[in-house]
């Protein structure tokens, strides 16, 4: 099937589902996007600490996405892409510590942490879903 009209089908039947107030598949994602677990470590804490704590765990988690998503598109290239790949993760990683880097002293407050924090836990995220996407390996 032609993959466009897969994805419109799926669409159709999520926003159906989601119209009859019928979850349309059991997901261990929350509404914020990240793991029901980090949602519920969120709520639970309301200390810098305790955040950080939650963000630092869901971003191993979300590292091992980006790492599984990697390793399974790796093999799906041929060597002179396998190459371009690892030079292309080597590069973005180097930006995204960079990027993220940056937020750690905005404010010069203890939100900054946090915020440098959820920059690393965002970026790692959109990442692993880029390669689950391109390379159609690991899903959420």
């Amino acid at each position: 099937m032609n993959p466009a009209r897969l994805l419109s089908l799926v669409t159709a039947s999520t926003l159906l589902c989601a119209a009859l107030g019928v979850p349309a598949i059991a997901s261990p994602v929350s509404g914020s996007g990240y793991s029901k677990a980090y949602d519920a470590c969120m709520n639970a804490t309301s200390s810098t600490a305790g955040m950080l704590d939650c963000i630092a765990r869901e971003t191993r988690s979300q590292d091992a996405r980006l790492n599984a998503n990697y390793q399974a598109a790796i093999k799906t290239l041929a060597p002179q892409q396998r190459t371009a790949l690892r030079d292309v993760q080597r590069q973005w990683m180097q930006f995204r510590d960079a990027d993220c880097a940056l937020e750690q002293g905005v404010t010069g407050g203890t939100v900054d942490r946090i915020n440098a924090s959820m920059c690393l836990l965002q970026a790692t995220q959109v990442r692993a879903d880029t390669l689950a996407v391109r390379y159609q390996p690991q899903a959420r």
